[in-house]
């Protein structure tokens, strides 16, 4: 492909090297933009080429070939309609990388959502029976859920959680299936869900 150039083209009408056709003006001598087989046949092999790349045949009695061909090769890349979506984080919008971060030490990951998971380990009070904490994040909203489980110590001991706000809260031990809440025992890795 190339733009205009006979010797009656605008020069850089679109920009420095960037030549356009003109309409001539008859009262200045100003001459149109003529025309010459070069730039025809560039504009048409580049038309044409797209559409035989499509597996078309150029038909002089359709003229939405073009078209066609643009929508075959965007079928056959399999986005659905993902091509016609833009680049975002609402609604019917596709995110990108950027969307998706993750938290110094990989402490924490945000989804394009809003949704936040943070993992970290709590050691639970030797004094009292609701060690407190605080997420490494705090979340925008709230918690949905804080999950424990063993990381160290005592591997029969199993945690849970109360008092949960978008800071944090209180954890709990119990020892080897009492019902009965415990000071101490083992390091407990967290999952922290909220948004």
């Amino acid at each position: 492909m190339h733009r205009i150039d006979t010797s009656t083209a605008q020069v850089d009408k679109f920009g420095a090297g960037k030549n356009g056709f003109t309409g001539g003006n008859p009262q200045t001598g100003e001459l149109a933009t003529a025309l010459d087989a070069d730039f025809f046949d560039s504009v048409q092999e580049e038309i044409c080429n797209l559409i035989e790349s499509a597996g078309l045949t150029p038909d002089k009695g359709d003229n939405s070939q073009l078209l066609k061909a643009v929508e075959a090769m965007l079928t056959a890349l399999k986005l659905g309609t993902a091509s016609k979506k833009n680049v975002g984080n609402g609604v019917n919008q596709i995110p990108d990388m950027s969307f998706f971060s993750v938290g110094s030490g990989n402490n924490y990951y945000r989804f394009p959502n809003g949704m936040i998971v943070q993992i970290f380990g709590i050691t639970p009070s030797t004094t009292v029976v609701d060690t407190p904490f605080t997420f490494p994040l705090q979340f925008p909203n709230g918690g949905v859920g804080v999950f424990g489980c063993y990381n160290g110590g005592t591997a029969a001991n199993f945690y849970s959680f109360n008092n949960v706000t978008k800071n944090g809260g209180n954890m709990r031990v119990f020892a080897g299936g009492s019902s009965t809440p415990t000071t101490g025992g083992g390091t407990a890795a967290v999952l922290a869900i909220g948004y």
